[in-house]
């Protein structure tokens, strides 16, 4: 690779909303092997269930807060931060649904595939249930008391962009059909979820392949016979 093309695929990827599609759905092959490791990103963020947990046993119907907290404390005993398990707000999004989670407001994720997209920024507090370096002083510091349960967002069409508060960044889901991407102010993001997606003329990714569209290509075509997301620049 020449460095002229090393500095434009960087120049590049550092515009660019980070996108974290992730699952961990195999308990006897997890990628992470305790629960530090799986709540420990994005305040407490990942896949209970990655680590050996079965997922109705973290989400069977009617759950009350405190077994939730009580099955946690089974692999996590002792941290305080289970005491904030029952305050947060309890969401079983459906394929399609999002919410948007606000700067301050901490959130775990317990089982699933989702698609994860934030701004660029060494910005991530731990306040537990983590091996990694937790700072409850500055994670409460960053909290905002005043946030409410955020609205669930329900897709609507086969291309629905997700209102995203601010101009950071735009997501827009597709379902089996084709757009026309123009008016672009940086570079974007594609993320094949299902079926076949094509970018521009010839690009074509399947499930869980992105591809990168530099700036500089210009207005582009973009198909799928299935689910695709597209992460913009800006609230294009």
């Amino acid at each position: 690779m020449s460095q002229q093309l090393e500095t434009r695929l960087f120049d590049e990827l550092e515009q660019l909303p980070l996108i974290d599609p992730h699952t961990h759905i195999n308990p006897h092959a997890a990628a992470s092997e305790t629960l530090a490791d799986i709540l420990g990103y994005h305040y407490y963020t990942e896949l209970a269930h990655s680590a050996g947990l079965a997922r109705e046993r973290i989400e069977e119907p009617g759950l009350e807060p405190r077994e939730l907290v009580a099955r946690l404390a089974d692999l996590h005993p002792g941290d305080p931060a289970l005491l904030v398990v029952p305050m947060l707000c309890h969401h079983r999004l459906q394929p399609g649904e999002a919410v948007f989670v606000g700067p301050g407001v901490p959130h775990l994720y317990l089982s699933g595939l989702a698609v994860e997209v934030m701004p660029p920024g060494d910005n991530v507090l731990r306040g537990g249930l983590t091996a990694k370096r937790v700072d409850v002083p500055a994670l409460v510091e960053a909290l905002d008391p005043t946030a409410g349960a955020p609205p669930v967002q329900r897709a609507t069409s086969d291309v629905h962009r997700y209102d995203v508060p601010g101009d950071d960044f735009g997501v827009w889901r597709l379902t089996d059909t084709g757009i026309d991407v123009e008016d672009r102010i940086g570079p974007d993001l594609v993320l094949g979820m299902a079926g076949s997606t094509t970018v521009g003329d010839d690009l074509v990714i399947g499930p869980g392949e992105a591809a990168v569209v530099p700036e500089a290509d210009g207005p582009y075509r973009l198909a799928t016979d299935g689910l695709a997301y597209l992460v913009t620049v800006g609230a294009a």
